[in-house]
């Protein structure tokens, strides 16, 4: 009976000898557990902002290219204008010089009434 309540206490203190060397390895790992978990926190927060940027960058982009459409669309005008703008001082021009010699101009011509010609057969 001796021998085996001295095997028992022989058991029990190699158990909290156990038991003491895993505390001092948990109260060791524990900076190291807060460290992962502080990382990870932050791995989370730096996730979100990068998605937070993407979107960002994405509504960004898509005004980029309204915008480009937008400007190309002004820049098809204005050429539109511009060649409006010289057929019209190219007829102020010819106007001008047919004022000078006597003959009318396309806008004198396009400004009065058409009539059709008369075809041979109504003669």
């Amino acid at each position: 009976w001796r021998a085996t309540q001295a095997d028992l206490e022989r058991r029990a203190a190699a158990a909290e000898a156990e038991l003491a060397r895993a505390r001092e390895a948990l109260e060791r790992a524990e900076p190291i557990r807060r460290d992962l978990e502080e990382a990870r926190r932050s791995r989370q927060t730096e996730t979100a902002r990068a998605d937070a940027a993407d979107a960002r960058n994405a509504v960004l982009s898509a005004d980029n290219d309204e915008l480009r459409a937008e400007t190309r669309s002004c820049q098809e005008k204005l050429l539109q204008a511009l060649s409006l703008l010289e057929e019209y001082q190219e007829e102020m021009t010819d106007m001008s010089s047919r004022k000078r010699t006597g003959l009318p101009s396309r806008v004198d011509a396009l400004s009065k009434p058409r009539t059709p010609p008369v075809s041979a057969a109504r003669r």
